[in-house]
């Protein structure tokens, strides 16, 4: 985590994403992301991003058709 952002590599094409975190929380923090990835019969459709600090989550956002 720096400047308030997060940034990940997404699957399926998508790309680099950078987040921001809607709280004051210090550079170099441990920040734990976690992808789920959406499916519409069986087929990847999207990703769902979960980003938590110290256990709360702080920011979830989708990508694609979740």
């Amino acid at each position: 985590m720096k400047n308030n952002k997060v940034c990940l590599n997404l699957p399926l094409g998508i790309g680099s994403v950078c987040l921001p975190i809607p709280v004051s929380i210090p550079d170099g923090t441990a920040a734990e992301a976690c992808l789920s990835i959406c499916t519409t019969w069986g087929i990847p459709t999207g990703v769902k991003v979960t980003v938590s600090v110290a256990g709360h989550t702080i920011v979830t956002k989708s990508f694609g058709k979740c």
